[in-house]
């Protein structure tokens, strides 16, 4: 089995997404939440799919999940998942240091 960490913020960012749209539609939350899950076991089987992005981090790849976009970078036997942020905000900003 392939090996795949999520970042602390990347499961605050789900956990985020997730309840803003159960409180409108908790089917569609439930949705998303699987459609997140398939995606990140599919990178951890895949880590260099997507869209490299070393401009945000180092090894950094993206790739789109709705209006989403996962972050994420490979490492040994697998992914680690650093953010998943909405596709509308500025995300070059969220790693600038």
């Amino acid at each position: 089995m392939a090996r795949l960490v999520r970042s602390p913020r990347a499961v605050i960012d789900v956990a985020d997404i997730v309840e803003y749209i159960a409180a409108r539609n908790v089917s569609a939350a439930r949705r998303l939440l699987d459609r997140f899950d398939d995606l990140v076991r599919r990178l951890a089987d895949n880590p260099q799919m997507g869209q490299q992005r070393d401009d945000l981090a180092v090894s950094a790849r993206t790739i789109s999940i709705g209006s989403y976009v996962v972050v994420f970078r490979p490492v040994v036997g697998g992914v680690e998942i650093i953010r998943v942020i909405h596709g509308a905000r500025d995300i070059e900003s969220l790693f600038a240091d």
